[in-house]
């Protein structure tokens, strides 16, 4: 239970820490135009995040059966990997129109860059939200919460370094680059998880 209330302000402090970076950094008048699509991507994760809520319960009732479990947890994986990025796809691609349409010029001046990347964070959220899931249906949470420990130095250090030099496209990329680096860590940990003797023939 402490370790999942470590997580969860964790968690809180990389989410509105980083808010307060980008004001010092650019200041009010530029912070609209990585915020407002960051946010509108929030709401997003917010039918993701129902979405693992529905499969928690299953995943739990497997968790006993480790090969069956993997099986589900694989097909769960693909198809959410595959239509979000489908979705994604077509939405990289008509992102131009949709700012100016919606946001105005200057967001489709400032905003296609930094949406595009921010996409490709979504893309492995998506990824984290099941994986996510996945752990914690077996009991797994001190080792994503000394993860998080330490990715959150790592995260703000990268942030001003690559704000610094490459503007609010930086910090899309860095936002996205520690979603990927998370996923890559889930990856290890479910691998980590599966018994030997069952990946064998």
């Amino acid at each position: 239970v402490y370790d999942l209330l470590y997580l969860r302000g964790v968690d809180a402090a990389i989410v509105y820490g980083d808010r307060a970076l980008l004001v010092r950094l650019f200041g009010l008048a530029e912070i609209p135009f990585y915020n407002v699509p960051l946010e509108f991507f929030g709401r997003i994760m917010i039918l993701i995040n129902a979405v693992a809520t529905v499969i928690f319960p299953p995943l739990s009732r497997l968790s006993g059966d480790k090969l069956l479990f993997e099986r589900a947890y694989v097909a769960f994986v693909t198809l959410l990997s595959a239509a979000a990025g489908v979705i994604l796809l077509i939405a990289s691609l008509a992102t131009p129109q949709v700012l100016l349409h919606w946001l105005g010029a200057q967001f489709l001046i400032h905003s296609t860059g930094v949406v595009r990347i921010l996409m490709v964070g979504l893309q492995f959220q998506c990824l984290n939200v099941m994986a996510l899931a996945s752990l914690n249906a077996r009991g797994i949470s001190r080792p994503i919460m000394l993860m998080h420990l330490t990715e959150v130095p790592l995260y703000f250090g990268a942030m001003l370094f690559f704000g610094l030099r490459l503007g609010l496209d930086g910090i899309a990329l860095v936002w996205s680059g520690r979603l990927v680096a998370e996923f890559i860590c889930f990856t290890v940990l479910q691998l980590r998880l599966i018994d030997p003797g069952s990946a064998r023939p």
